[in-house]
């Protein structure tokens, strides 16, 4: 519940916009703003790796995000 409402309070181009959650007796559900690209994460999995360019391109995006 804490990181809900901390993700609550972001309001960020570079940050995903946490649409709505809800929750039953076993679990929280976290519904969050379509995002139509692959999460870097996906991208790395799928690439092996980036280029030194590519790098500095989305260091900057999560240094402006934080």
């Amino acid at each position: 519940m804490s990181e809900i409402k901390i993700h609550k309070q972001m309001d960020h181009a570079k940050i995903v916009h946490l649409e709505k959650y809800f929750e039953d007796k076993d679990n929280v559900y976290i519904i969050l703003e379509l995002c139509p690209n692959l999460s870097l994460n996906d991208m790395i999995k799928r690439r092996k790796k980036l280029t030194d360019i590519e790098v500095r391109y989305y260091v900057t995006q999560l240094v402006s995000a934080v």
